[in-house]
């Protein structure tokens, strides 16, 4: 992937490059930027480098999470595909009983 110009709204850069990533993807997915030396793409990069680092400070400091031992921070690309993949064996697992107790039970209204 590669990024042109910075944005001023670091979403959208970050949600750009999670679409390059998307579900399902296995292989590793490099993200390049193309920047010219001094100038105005310089300085949105440390602008952004600042909202950045305020985003961070306030919005995704939480105390909820930080006292409960099993949050996880989502952000994380890594930790987030294992959250996924726990919660879709759950599902499975809570669909796969599901079916076998309505079999049960009408193997006992067949009796």
């Amino acid at each position: 992937m590669i990024i042109t110009e910075p944005q001023w709204n670091p979403a959208i850069e970050e949600q750009a490059i999670a679409r390059a990533h998307r579900l399902g993807q296995v292989r590793r997915v490099d993200v390049h930027r193309l920047l010219a030396e001094d100038s105005v793409d310089q300085r949105i990069l440390e602008v952004l480098g600042v909202k950045r680092a305020e985003f961070d400070a306030y919005a995704r400091r939480s105390d909820l999470k930080d006292m409960t031992p099993d949050a996880v921070d989502i952000s994380d690309l890594a930790a987030t595909r294992e959250v996924a993949a726990q919660a879709e064996s759950e599902r499975r697992i809570i669909e796969l009983e599901r079916k076998r107790l309505r079999m049960a039970e009408e193997g006992r209204a067949a009796r």
